[in-house]
């Protein structure tokens, strides 16, 4: 968790001086808030090909022999947006849903965006809050009054980290398995004029949205939050294409092209794909579009962990020892998940965290785990030798000879015939691993390898024979 959710208190200071923000009430921008007309949901159809995103696991809980984890089937994202004009201007959450729909992906939204809101506002809002609590999103977005988080720290400190913090912690409370993630807005197409006088870093677009930028790392990271970065490609576009109009004209809230470009941004952190095949959007210039899928996959795709998508998954890791003759200990070592799945490779699985598996016969086995956290998983395998490379088996070695043995460094194997070649080495936890140098005489070291056992596996190379030498090091 973030430094904020562990200790709210240090948001709280209060500012001597506060800059005021104009609402964006104004008669052009004034809607109306009821519950009717606030709530967009929308179905399509989805067939996503982001398996760690969307796999899902069935077999083991409904008794089945072997579970499986199935990839791009029809399943439904659900997302909540809770901000303010700058969403629903050109209807945002629509026109995501149509990206979402030209993709062969579906969306289903869910919108609390009165105009002018502030999370401090939200965070006592009855729509908002039974939208939250209605449960079951995958993605809740949480977009601040437009000009709050470039203010002054000690008042954004006071006036939105807070509210940050218990939206976020409301939303995790009544969907545990949703991610929350941060909409990046953007300055102001000539700066903050209504509070560059008591404010001065904000009398510029640059060092408005500098600060906005900021401001909104800096909750995505305190709330291991993901962070939808359109602010960053609005400033790549106004770098690269100037003539390329972003704003309404009222220089704050976005145009078309804004929009759009905002759109693609959501695209690419929720699913984790290019946006480089969307569609166009009617009105919008086929020119400025391109452009603007490009500044995307430029800024957003191609980084999407500077972004922290990803950053909060499941990550698979284990740990095996053999138990000689024919068991196998594995220890969960993941992170971040709540369950785990193992397949040992011989048909048989387990869901225990930490199991002790017996095979009916000796083998070469690779076993996989599969970290689970709520729709996400992580998967790893490792491969492990069970049973048949017992001492009683390493009989004729016809000539091959290995020395010093036992040894703490470097081993020497001469082989006077000419007819094995080594292959692999076995480690006492039946890990292996390939030999560098395949010449006679072979050499190989053992140096910073734990004490044990270990097998070195030769070939026949005039033949189809097998020989297994046993090293102990100490």
């Amino acid at each position: 968790m973030g430094f904020y959710r562990r200790d709210a208190s240090v948001l709280l200071s209060i500012a001597p001086a506060k800059p005021k923000h104009n609402g964006c009430l104004g008669s052009a921008w004034r809607r109306v808030t009821s519950l009717s007309n606030r709530i967009h949901l929308i179905f399509v159809i989805m067939c996503t090909n982001f398996c760690r995103r969307i796999g899902t696991w069935t077999g083991l809980a409904m008794g089945m022999a072997s579970p499986t984890f199935s990839c791009g089937q029809a399943t439904v994202s659900r997302v909540l947006f809770i901000g303010n004009s700058y969403t629903y201007v050109n209807d945002l959450p629509g026109m995501l849903t149509q990206l979402m729909t030209s993709a062969g992906d579906s969306l289903m939204t869910a919108q609390s965006v009165p105009g002018g809101y502030t999370f401090a506002l939200h965070r006592n809002h009855a729509t908002t809050l039974s939208l939250i609590q209605q449960g079951d999103w995958d993605y809740v977005v949480l977009q601040e009054q437009s000009q709050r988080p470039s203010f002054p720290l000690a008042q954004v400190q006071q006036d939105v980290y807070p509210y940050a913090f218990q939206l976020d912690s409301i939303v995790q409370f009544y969907n545990p398995c949703a991610e929350t993630v941060f909409y990046q807005t953007w300055g102001r197409k000539n700066g903050d004029a209504g509070n560059c006088a008591s404010w001065p870093p904000v009398c510029t677009y640059a060092g408005m949205d500098s600060l906005l930028a900021l401001r909104y790392r800096t909750m995505a990271d305190s709330f291991s939050a993901v962070l939808s970065p359109v602010g960053a490609v609005w400033k790549h576009l106004r770098t690269h294409y100037p003539a390329m109009e972003l704003y309404a004209s009222d220089g704050s809230h976005p145009s078309l092209a804004g929009t759009y470009a905002a759109a693609c941004s959501f695209y690419t952190v929720l699913t984790r794909n290019s946006p480089l095949g969307l569609v166009n959007v009617p009105g919008l210039d086929s020119v400025d579009a391109w452009r603007i899928r490009s500044a995307v996959q430029n800024v957003v795709t191609d980084s999407l962990i500077d972004w922290n998508v990803g950053a909060f998954d499941p990550v698979a890791d284990f740990d095996l020892q053999v138990v000689p003759p024919l068991q196998i200990a594995l220890t969960d070592l993941s992170l971040r998940s709540d369950s785990v799945f193992w397949d040992f490779g011989d048909g048989q699985y387990s869901s225990d965290p930490n199991p002790v598996h017996t095979y009916a016969q000796p083998g070469n086995y690779a076993i996989q785990l599969r970290a689970i956290r709520c729709q996400q998983s992580d998967s790893t395998v490792q491969n492990a030798v069970i049973g048949g490379i017992g001492i009683g088996e390493v009989t004729d070695h016809n000539g091959l000879f290995c020395a010093p043995n036992p040894t703490r460094g470097w081993v020497r194997c001469s082989d006077p015939s000419g007819q094995w070649k080594p292959v692999c080495i076995i480690a006492p936890s039946g890990m292996q691993w390939a030999v560098e140098n395949e010449a006679e005489p072979w050499e190989g070291s053992f140096f910073g390898r734990a004490p044990g056992v270990y097998v070195l596996h030769f070939q026949s190379m005039v033949g189809s024979g097998h020989r297994y030498e046993r090293i102990v090091v100490y």
